[in-house]
């Protein structure tokens, strides 16, 4: 190692002693050609079960007594978001290996906000095990679940690990809870994989119909991880020998309690042979005490990149597993930091690379509680590539402005921007944002550039939105005339994005109809029902109707009110608008008729359709003629004039 690597590493540690009040202390290891430097991101945990790396990019953890936690891993801040513990009122019950254990994100979070977590609860004397769906929201855990209980635990083999899969299904391993037998029942649901939809439900396709069950025969696995071709491995505690890394497959028997390891025992071959047992890819004998696993593929620590890392507590180790090119088979394991932490019960890795790891301390008894921490190994010289998002293509109102966030990963600081159009920003922080006011659509290129002169560009577009238009209409009566005849309207409103039309009257509804479209057009049939029991019959109908524009930009509408004359005479089919005068229109006591021919027949009804006045062949001179409807009370009437099978209809207004 030259001189200014060996400074290098000297001044990382005493960052990482000095930086955080929680680092205990930071020291450097180095594998076969990568240095690594470990640091102390919190301590005083009391059997961290679960790490996972969250997509606000900080550390979720479980503790096994009950406790949920978000870890900032710059400053070891720690936020509790659900003490369900006991002793805190809640259900976690914890003793030996029992108690909160296992968690995962669902995958779209924190669009959905939900997590799922596996923990142990006491019914009446009895120590059962349910999985539950919590969603989080502003920093708690709330809302829980169930998707499934009643699995029968124990104080030990209670699994338990979750794990979502690329067919957006759970995965969830049960020990046998000490009962040896249910590993190989069906009927029973310990000792086994089990796989369920993500709302609980049991999928379609699962091996057997109605059943959680994806595959059985398992002691207690206590690690699940999906490799990146979709092979689902697991790692499982043995009982003296033959500790396990598998390969899960639907359907899959795996032998246990009457196989272990690979099917090389006289009792096992006859077994494995009626029973079509998976052999597991890889045995530890004498026992190791394997927790979780994972697939590691970062270019970060490039000795582990493409293998399975297996943090190990009875032997207090950390594990690389070498795959073969298929990834099913394990080819050759090796060993880091020995004893250096104690049992490492959890790992997990950050987008960066960054390997945590769970401690578990000195026994499997737990003689020291809250003492365990969360060491974190880096590589100090590893810089990530440079990924630039300008962020999502936006839109604006006119004249309004928006602001642009780029998001920028990787890279050698300090970073420089630049924006085309220019907006004369430059900066060397990573949150910059641009703030731009529009008239017109603008596509919008952002470039950064690292202090080592590589560079990125993304590009962003900003639309523009105008203001709605005022909206307008016409209203159309396609048929308000014959007898018994449905009426039809047509509303046309060509710049409308929404209509609503509330119809109403005598025999009429109300009758409502609505409609979200671009280009409105609605013609539709009413039930219109005419009053039958005279030659003529009419009514009013009235509208009221409302015309609405949108854009994201606000919104116009128009309201009206009106009314439509309908009427129609019973056994005329042939009746059409009128061509006379009515005069004066309002009256008082005389009405003139002007302009009409020799009629058949002249009625006047009110609005109900009741016959008031009816004229059988009227003696009248010329075209016009006078009636006398001084005995009609003040009200809206109609008058028909027959001529030939021809009826026409006006409206009289008596004041």
């Amino acid at each position: 190692m030259n001189f200014s690597k060996q400074l290098l590493i000297a001044m990382l540690v005493c960052i990482c002693t000095f930086s955080n009040l929680n680092v205990a202390y930071a020291q450097t290891y180095t594998l076969d050609s990568t240095t690594l430097v470990a640091d102390t991101v919190i301590t005083g945990l009391n059997v961290p079960w679960e790490l996972k790396w969250g997509p606000d990019n900080f550390l979720w953890m479980t503790e096994r007594d009950g406790i949920v936690s978000r870890i900032n891993p710059q400053t070891g801040l720690r936020t509790i978001m659900l003490n369900a513990s006991q002793n805190n009122g809640g259900p976690v019950y914890a003793i030996s290996e029992s108690g909160l254990l296992s968690f995962v994100f669902h995958p779209a979070f924190p669009d959905s906000n939900y997590l799922y977590m596996v923990y142990t609860y006491l019914d009446a004397a009895n120590i059962k095990e349910r999985m539950v769906r919590y969603e989080y929201v502003a920093d708690s855990l709330i809302n829980p679940v169930t998707l499934i209980e009643n699995i029968a635990g124990a104080n030990f083999h209670n699994g338990s690990r979750l794990a979502i899969g690329p067919d957006n299904k759970i995965y969830m391993t049960t020990g046998d809870g000490l009962t040896q037998p249910d590993a190989q029942s069906i009927t029973s649901v310990n000792g086994k994989t089990l796989r369920l939809n993500l709302d609980g439900s049991i999928p379609a396709d699962n091996p057997i119909p109605g059943s959680p069950i994806w595959s059985w025969g398992h002691r207690n696995a206590q690690g699940l991880e999906f490799g990146p071709t979709g092979i689902l491995y697991s790692s499982e505690h043995g009982p003296n020998n033959d500790d396990e890394i598998n390969i899960i497959k639907p359907a899959g028997n795996y032998g246990w309690p009457t196989v272990m390891g690979i099917c090389n025992l006289p009792q096992e071959l006859n077994f494995c042979t009626d029973s079509n047992v998976v052999e597991s890819i890889y045995q530890w004998t004498p026992t190791i005490a394997p927790g979780d696993l994972i697939y590691y593929n970062s270019p970060a620590i490039p000795e582990w990149q493409g293998t399975l890392l297996l943090s190990v507590m009875k032997n207090k180790r950390l594990l690389r597993l070498t795959l073969n090119s298929t990834g099913d088979s394990i080819t050759s394991e090796t060993s880091y930091f020995i004893n250096q932490w104690g049992r490492l019960r959890d790992i997990c890795a950050g987008p960066d690379g960054t390997i945590y790891l769970a401690t578990n301390g000195a026994t499997s008894g737990n003689i020291d509680p809250n003492t365990h921490s969360i060491i974190r190994l880096r590589n100090p010289f590893y810089l990530q590539p440079l990924i630039v998002d300008a962020g999502p293509d936006q839109s604006v109102c006119v004249g309004g402005s928006t602001q642009l966030t780029p998001t920028i990963t990787g890279g050698a600081a300090p970073l420089t921007y630049s924006w085309i159009p220019s907006a004369d920003l430059s900066c060397s922080v990573c949150d910059s944002t641009l703030v731009v006011s529009l008239n017109t659509p603008t596509e919008f290129i952002l470039t950064v550039t690292d202090i080592q002169g590589a560079s990125l560009s993304d590009t962003v577009l900003v639309n523009v939105v105008a203001q709605p238009g005022t909206p307008s209409y016409v209203l159309t009566v396609l048929d308000s005339l014959g007898a018994d005849v449905p009426v039809e309207i047509e509303i046309n409103a060509p710049a409308a994005d929404s209509v609503s039309v509330l119809l109403y009257g005598t025999g009429v509804g109300p009758v409502s109809f609505n409609s979200n479209v671009q280009q409105f057009t609605i013609n539709d049939t009413l039930p219109v029902t005419f009053i039958d029991g005279n030659d003529i019959s009419a009514t009013i109908l009235y509208y009221s109707i409302c015309i609405y524009s949108y854009s994201s930009c606000g919104s116009d509408s128009i309201c009206e009110n009106g009314e439509i004359l309908l009427y129609s005479w019973t056994g005329t089919n042939n009746v059409q608008q009128p061509n006379f005068t009515l005069y004066p229109n309002p009256f008082t006591g005389i009405i003139n008729l002007s302009g009409v021919q020799k009629a058949d027949g002249i009625v006047v009804m009110n609005v109900l359709g009741t016959m008031v006045s009816k004229i059988i062949s009227p003696t009248i001179s010329g075209n016009d003629y006078s009636l006398d409807l001084s005995h009609l009370q003040p009200g809206i009437y109609f008058i028909g004039v027959e001529r030939n099978g021809v009826l026409g209809v006006q409206k009289l207004i008596k004041e």
